[in-house]
């Protein structure tokens, strides 16, 4: 995501909130892989699901406000959509294994 194609008033907020639950993400799904299975690694993944509801927000304020185009907006969305799946699936896996 290059900040350049955000007018001024917004770099600070939303590309900033972009990155950094970006990166908290990644954070969290390297704790989940490394947390043996067990309550904490799902409190890990439920995280990281909360994080990517937040990221699917701010991508649509930023396509709302017409700052990156419908291919992008797709590029984005389908990204992420496949990232919840996966994770979805990584919870259900769990379910058997915890209590």
């Amino acid at each position: 995501m290059e900040s350049k194609n955000f007018p001024k008033s917004y770099r600070s907020t939303l590309t900033d909130r972009i990155l950094s639950l970006t990166l908290d993400a990644v954070e969290r799904a390297l704790e989940a892989a490394y947390t043996p299975a067990g309550p904490a690694k799902k409190i890990s993944l439920q995280g990281l699901n909360l994080i990517l509801e937040k990221l699917r927000f701010l991508w649509r304020v930023v396509h709302a406000r017409r700052f990156l185009s419908n291919q992008q907006h797709t590029f984005v969305c389908l990204k992420l959509d496949e990232i919840g799946r996966m994770v979805g699936g990584w919870l259900r896996s769990l379910e058997g294994r915890i209590s």
